[in-house]
This record gives structure tokens, sequence and C-alpha cells, in this order.
């Protein structure tokens, strides 16, 4: 137990990132039965984003054709970027157990799939909870907003009020 606490507490001190991007995604890891670190699954990613095939810049008569492909590029540097600045380094930890569990399968030690298998499920729902309570603070504040702006009304109407009283 003291052992998975740690591993929490590490996985949240390197910053959890939950969110994806639309225009980009990161590489599946292709099954084998190596067991992976989360910097080799790190180090594929990277590999894989910088040695996919660019397309060829459009012509000049096709101006929205050569925006799109600018903006692919630059979602493609901002994923590798974000992988190499440990952004994405949640997402890395959970691949690596997801593939390291299928690994474990393949070799037939079903008591390191199963122990991948329960961090990968502890971290699972430890992102959950934290999305959830990410979702309660926006709502909180936005409440807070809201009685904000009441306030300042009230107070406009008040100020009105001994205006007109004069």
């Amino acid at each position: 137990m003291k052992l998975v606490v740690s591993f929490i507490a590490g996985l949240l001190a390197l910053g959890l990132s939950c969110g994806g991007l639309a225009a980009q995604s990161l590489p599946a890891i292709p099954p084998s039965t190596r067991i992976l670190t989360t910097d080799l699954v790190k180090n594929y990613w990277i590999n894989s984003l910088h040695h996919q095939p660019i397309p060829s810049k459009p012509l000049a008569l096709h101006p929205e054709q050569q925006s799109a492909w600018q903006r692919n590029l630059e979602s493609l540097d901002f994923l590798i970027r974000s992988v190499r600045n440990g952004e994405r380094d949640t997402d890395a930890k959970l691949a690596q157990l997801r593939h390291n569990a299928d690994a474990w399968n393949q070799l037939g030690n079903e008591a390191e799939a199963e122990a991948a298998e329960t961090k990968l499920r502890v971290i699972q729902g430890y992102l959950a909870l934290m999305e959830t309570l990410e979702m309660q603070r926006r709502a909180a504040q936005s409440q807070i907003d809201a009685a904000e702006r009441v306030k300042n009304i009230e107070a406009e109407i008040a100020a009105l009020r001994a205006s007109c009283n004069r």
C-alpha cells in the first residue's frame, strides 16, 4: 500500500495531463513482449512523430491549404515539445502500464500483469477524481463570479437610489 501511495504521489508531482490534441495524437505502442519504461514510451513517441511523413507544402494558389498545412506542422511540433517537456508523462505512464500488462500476460506472468493492471486502475481512478474536482472547482468559481456580479449590481442600485434621494 505504501508503494502505491508513493507511486501516486510521484504521478501527482509529475503534473497530471488529461487533455488531448485534436489535430495530432500520440502514436500507439505496438504490441510486444518487451517490458517498457516511461522513458522508452516517450522516446518511441518522439521518434515516431519526428519521423512521421510530412506532405509537401501546397502551392501558393491555395492559401487555405497552406494555412492548414502550417497548422498541422505547428500541432506536430507542439505535441513533440509537450512530450519532451514532461507534459504528457501521465499519458506515457498509462501507455506503459497498458503495454506492460499485455506483455506480462503474453509472457505468462499473471502476477506482474495483475500488478500493472492494478496500478493502471488506481491511476485512472485518480485521474477521474481529479477531473471531477476540476469540474467542481469551475462550478464553484462560476458561482463566486455570479455572486460578485450581483453584489456589484446591488451597489450600483444603492448608489442610484442615493443619488435620486438627494
